[in-house]
């Protein structure tokens, strides 16, 4: 890998506690937890994926993998 990418993929580590991290998906799926990050106020805050469609401009796109 070139160094710089290296470095940029590098900034993506991080600590995070075992017990924080999910062993199997929730039920229903759509329960799962979505952090919101609203930047204009530099806020964040917490809610639900079946919710996700609040949060996205009108026009928007999404594209899955």
């Amino acid at each position: 890998m070139l160094p710089k990418f290296e470095k940029y993929l590098e900034s993506f580590n991080y600590s995070f506690p075992e017990d924080s991290i999910a062993s199997k998906p929730t039920s229903p799926r759509d329960h799962a937890q979505l952090m919101i990050y609203k930047k204009k106020d530099e806020k964040d805050s917490t809610d639900i994926f079946l919710n996700l469609a609040n949060y996205l401009p009108k026009d928007a796109i999404l594209v899955f993998n």
